[in-house]
């Protein structure tokens, strides 16, 4: 493979994309990585998805986190077609997505290298490797009776600006949630959340309706929160999504059409968590 993406460099004797941005010397940290990807034949991993695997390790003593997707950790076949590819693998596509979110001035985890490996015809396995993040889920902390709701209610806020800044750039995230956002607490009550887990973002995407469907995902897990928190009750809970149903609809100018599917891609979230507002 040819080396097109000016912020990643391949090593053709490895399989290995490196980003650029980096400090490692790749040839200096090259046998330590080998041997912490022993753990693709091991079980000694956290299973986050069922094509995915999740260990957190050392390299260079700093905390790394090394996610691997591969075909043999599922045997559902949808979750298997994810992994058949013609040319990037699905860790080379977070990678690229990681990268240009950077580049974009984003606060996300910060990517290191990718291995892949092919397995068979059109199926690769493969690894992202990033940088480890100090920081909890958000969905811990809105669900935690730690802050009031007035401070839950800016991490919402913050999360939006997010989605609508992504939106700006044409990238869109089919899994932008709470648990894909880390929490960091900073001075003065104040706080950052950093973007995680892009696996299934995409850039280039210009579509007003996959757009709106992304936010009525963001805020159906915002209300099923709110309901599932004992601090809080179903009549705000209720408010809050014509709140924020009233807002993006306002901000966006939508029509009909896209009201209708605003409003179902939130109910049907909810529906599926069985939850009422």
């Amino acid at each position: 493979m040819k080396e097109k993406y000016d912020k990643i460099k391949y090593d053709s004797k490895t399989n290995i994309f490196i980003n650029q941005n980096i400090n490692y010397q790749f040839q200096e940290i090259k046998d330590e990585l080998f041997t912490r990807l022993e753990f693709l034949n091991r079980r000694d991993f956290h299973t986050q998805r069922r094509h995915r695997k999740v260990i957190k390790t050392e390299l260079q003593n700093e905390e790394v986190y090394i996610k691997s997707y591969s075909p043999s950790h599922t045997d559902n076949f949808g979750d298997k077609l994810k992994n058949i590819t013609l040319l990037k693998s699905t860790a080379l596509k977070e990678f690229e997505v990681l990268l240009r979110l950077e580049e974009l001035q984003l606060p996300v985890v910060k990517p290191l290298i990718v291995v892949e490996r092919q397995m068979m015809p059109l199926v690769k396995e493969s690894i992202i490797i990033t940088l480890g993040c100090p920081g909890i889920e958000v969905r811990e902390v809105i669900a935690s009776n730690q802050y009031g709701f007035s401070f839950k209610r800016k991490i919402m806020e913050q999360a939006c600006n997010y989605l609508n800044k992504l939106h700006s750039f044409d990238i869109v995230d089919s899994d932008y949630k709470f648990r894909n956002l880390l929490f960091i607490e900073l001075e003065d009550e104040e706080f950052k959340l950093v973007l995680i887990d892009k696996e299934r973002a995409r850039t280039d995407c210009q579509s007003r309706l996959i757009k709106i469907k992304g936010w009525g995902k963001l805020i159906a897990d915002w209300i099923n929160i709110l309901v599932n928190s004992s601090s809080i009750n179903y009549k705000l809970a209720e408010d809050e999504l014509n709140y924020y149903r009233d807002k993006i609809i306002n901000d966006l100018s939508v029509n009909f059409w896209e009201e209708k599917l605003l409003n179902y891609s939130i109910n049907r979230k909810l529906k599926v968590e069985g939850i009422v507002v």
